[in-house]
């Protein structure tokens, strides 16, 4: 990891009173018994990110005005050779006591619906395209995301996105471990794609995130907590 990378994180944490986390993410998904099946695979390179690459797994945690926990996971794998189309799958997490530690979210259709009040969402959508992606990823990078307001912020784009999702029916997100430096979780669901009628079954589904040059920073606390200044 190159030390303007590491730079860049302890100034953007520091500015923002969040963390950003790199990692991967993976599953199996199957759309049915006349369908086909395949393996989503997503891992983060963050100074390929920097170079406008789109592709890999991130993960961001902050707090909000009210002492909830948010945990926002985009992953992203492309399509094609030419990297102008992708692959996303998109996993939302709040919790309301402040601190992000171990636990299951049950999440179902109902919760895709009403993004701003949800407490966790699970989204897959194929063949999107590379400037969609730099407007839902970007502003992480370039310090442009309000946390005051993310949820109102980001809805319009997720919600552009959900019109051909696939979004679940039923499924469940697990945090299994956190550290201060990072966290790894499972997940799976059974989803539906309203647009075509079309059924897609997630299993096997992994996920691993940690600050990128965290064994440089001393002193992280042992749990996911993020403060709003």
């Amino acid at each position: 990891m190159k030390i303007n990378t590491i730079a860049i994180l302890i100034l953007f944490s520091s500015l923002f009173s969040q963390a950003i986390y790199t990692g991967e993410s993976s599953f199996h998904w199957d759309t049915g018994w006349f369908g086909s099946e395949g393996n989503f695979n997503a891992e983060l390179s963050f100074d390929g990110f920097l170079n406008g690459e789109y592709s890999g797994s991130m993960g961001v945690s902050w707090a909000d005005s009210v002492g909830s926990t948010h945990l926002f996971i985009p992953s992203i794998e492309p399509t094609d050779t030419i990297g102008s189309l992708y692959n996303i799958f998109i996993m939302y997490m709040k919790d309301t006591d402040g601190i992000l530690n171990p636990q299951t979210w049950d999440i179902a259709v109902a919760d895709a619906i009403d993004f701003q009040n949800l407490d966790a969402l699970m989204m897959y959508r194929e063949d999107v395209d590379s400037l969609f992606i730099s407007q839902l990823i970007g502003p992480f990078i370039n310090g442009e995301v309000d946390f005051s307001d993310f949820e109102g912020s980001l809805a319009p784009l997720i919600l552009d996105l959900a019109v051909d999702s696939y979004l679940p029916i039923s499924g469940e997100i697990t945090l299994s471990e956190t550290t201060g430096n990072g966290f790894i979780g499972l997940f799976n669901g059974s989803f539906v794609q309203a647009s075509s009628i079309s059924f897609m079954t997630i299993t096997d589904g992994e996920f691993s995130h940690s600050i990128p040059g965290s064994e440089f920073l001393p002193g992280v606390p042992e749990n996911l907590i993020a403060e709003l200044n």
